[in-house]
């Protein structure tokens, strides 16, 4: 089967200035000039969110100030009182006339669409189905994902999708530990130690899933006062039957299990094995499964084209109660398009004047030869662009790709 497109980005059918939504730009006056500055920035932003209901977006350019966009042309006012900030009205403007704070809205409408099919949110621009796609021999369960990311292109919005795997095991902790397994389990979160688990929560009411970093597992069991919210005492099962109100939760806990400490932004959470699974690594799925496994991970061509195209179906238009919907164009960016093509590495200066092209196909004897002749290479040479958008697979860190072309 031939695939339909070469690259898995898609164009707008809108321009970009075309997105025709008022917005009103307020400066905070006293914002600290720190290192995180633009950390509290974005803390105003989620505080003011929730406390008047309105999005708001940050906006910090160097030299000129910091502000906070309203998206709604209704909210005006001359002040906003909150706390020890000073917050003034400064003007009314074009969100297509701000592309940083634009580009944050395109992932805002993203999200909210992918969590309106359930998918639960692993990273700001990385989502997963709510259920696995498939469970291999009762052992392992298969979770489909997407990367996604927004670029301007030619006054147009460039939206890219990569399918993403999580490997899961089908037993939780618990079942794992009660079943004479706990070395095992212990090895396996502390080994390495940025062990991942995936684990049921509750969000806005709701049953989601999340992935988090284990710190271990700790002395106490589940039912042993660890949580603290509001000056009150929780453990971990009363969590869910006293303060959450879900005492069928709560059932499914069972009196003896430790506690799982992970990693949250500021502090740790904690979690009831039994709520709770292991994320695995290949090297952590024994030899004999790991073939079973491997065309669920790497994925063919066919297989990478048919996961693109269901998330962009549930990606393709994007609807604002403002601005009603931005569409992207079903046939995506193919090397046809004047503006696209395979970007070359970069070539290596050595000594004074001489230059090589990195051959990727002989990649070790390149290297291996250039340094006995030449030595290292002192840098890297690039053919000069304007613009450039780079498309990469998921699994490429972009700090690698930057780093690359820098």
């Amino acid at each position: 089967m031939k695939t339909k497109f070469t690259l898995n980005s898609f164009t707008s059918q809108q321009n970009i200035n075309e997105i025709n939504l008022k917005v009103h730009l307020y400066q905070v006056k006293n914002l600290p000039q720190v290192e995180d500055k633009h950390e509290l920035l974005n803390g105003l932003v989620n505080e003011l969110k929730h406390e008047y209901g309105v999005a708001f977006l940050s906006y910090a350019p160097r030299g000129i100030g910091d502000f906070l966009i309203a998206v709604d042309p209704d909210f005006k006012r001359d002040t906003i009182p909150h706390g020890k900030y000073i917050i003034s009205y400064h003007k009314e403007d074009e969100l297509a006339r701000y592309r940083e704070p634009l580009r944050r809205f395109l992932y805002d409408l993203c999200r909210s669409k992918l969590e309106s099919y359930k998918l639960w949110r692993h990273h700001y621009n990385r989502y997963y189905e709510f259920s696995p796609e498939k469970i291999i021999d009762e052992k392992y369960q298969i979770y489909r994902g997407v990367f996604f990311r927004f670029d301007f292109l030619k006054n147009k919005i460039l939206l890219t999708l990569d399918p993403i795997v999580r490997v899961v095991s089908s037993k939780t902790l618990w079942e794992l530990i009660s079943g004479k397994e706990l070395n095992n389990v212990k090895r396996m979160l502390n080994n390495p130690p940025s062990k991942h688990i995936l684990v049921q929560i509750i969000r806005r009411r709701s049953y989601s899933k999340s992935l988090k970093r284990v710190i271990g597992l700790r002395n106490q069991t589940v039912t042993d006062p660890i949580i603290q919210i509001n000056g009150k005492m929780y453990s971990v099962k009363s969590y869910y039957e006293v303060y959450l109100d879900l005492p069928e939760v709560a059932k499914r806990i069972s009196d003896d299990e430790p506690v799982i400490e992970v990693a949250e932004k500021r502090r740790s959470g904690y979690y009831a094995p039994s709520l709770a699974q292991l994320v695995l690594k290949t090297d952590q799925v024994p030899k004999e499964d790991r073939a079973k496994l491997r065309e669920e991970i790497y994925l063919s061509a066919d297989v990478r084209y048919k996961l693109t195209e269901k998330f962009f179906k549930m990606l393709s238009t994007l609807k604002h109660p403002k601005i009603g919907e931005i569409n992207f164009e079903e046939q995506a960016l193919s090397l046809e398009e004047p503006f696209v093509g395979v970007l070359s590495p970069p070539k290596l200066k050595f000594g004074k004047n001489t230059t090589h092209e990195v051959d990727l196909e002989n990649y070790t004897k390149f290297f291996r030869e250039k340094l006995k002749k030449y030595g290292p290479a002192i840098r890297r040479v690039f053919p000069p662009k304007k613009d450039l958008i780079i498309v990469h697979p998921e699994f490429v860190p972009d700090e690698l790709v930057k780093e690359f072309y820098r």
